[in-house]
């Protein structure tokens, strides 16, 4: 074989070794950390990016209704965090980061992250909750919290389409585990349904 064919061979080895290596860069989790207030966590996404930079653009969080695999027991509820992750175009090792916190009913819950950008589609990414005693990473077990009360004095309005709003800065309050009073700001977005004649709650989540 020519000096040339195994040098023209050694570069794309080469080349295949740093595109994987590259791919393998990218890395995506999303952390669930309790905040002191029962029934509210905090969610840290973050990653890295073989770019100069990485940001996120954009980001959705649905709340899904409990899942039952065995009639009335096993429900699941499911918590889904998507985003989308804009990066640079230089090969240089980048981070991205970013918080916020969800409201979450007790339940058992599953996480998913799903990352969209540049040539990534729906990647999953690895989901980090608190220990709790359940035997798998992406799950929690959301305990009985205390009542919340909700105050719409200073509440604003966003229409969000033509059948659905959002209320923003609700002043909620209640106690922690220690029984401290916590207040904090939260929000819901309604959706009218034209069966029922009534505004139905979509989502909802804690104000940063």
């Amino acid at each position: 074989m020519k000096f040339g064919k195994i040098m023209q061979l050694w570069i794309m080895g080469l080349i295949f070794l740093v595109s994987v290596f590259a791919y393998a860069a990218d890395q995506d989790t999303l952390t669930v950390s309790p905040t002191g207030v029962p029934g509210v966590y905090e969610l840290t996404i973050s990653g890295t990016r073989d770019s100069d930079t990485a940001r996120v653009s954009d980001k959705t969080v649905s709340i899904s209704n409990p899942y039952c695999l065995m009639g009335q027991t096993g429900c699941i509820s499911s918590v889904n965090v998507r985003a989308l992750i804009v990066t640079g175009n230089n090969p240089v090792s980048s981070t991205y980061q970013q918080k916020f916190k969800v409201s979450l009913e007790p339940a058992i819950y599953s996480f998913s992250y799903l990352v969209q950008g540049p040539g990534v589609q729906d990647k999953s990414g690895r989901v980090i909750t608190p220990p709790d005693g359940i035997y798998f990473e992406d799950w929690l077990i959301v305990d009985t919290r205390p009542p919340v009360s909700i105050s719409l004095q200073n509440a604003t309005a966003e229409i969000s389409g033509t059948d659905s709003f959002t209320l923003r800065n609700l002043a909620a309050e209640t106690t922690d585990s220690q029984g401290v009073n916590q207040k904090f700001n939260t929000w819901g977005k309604f959706q009218w349904n034209p069966n029922s004649l009534s505004w139905e709650l979509k989502d909802a989540g804690t104000e940063k």
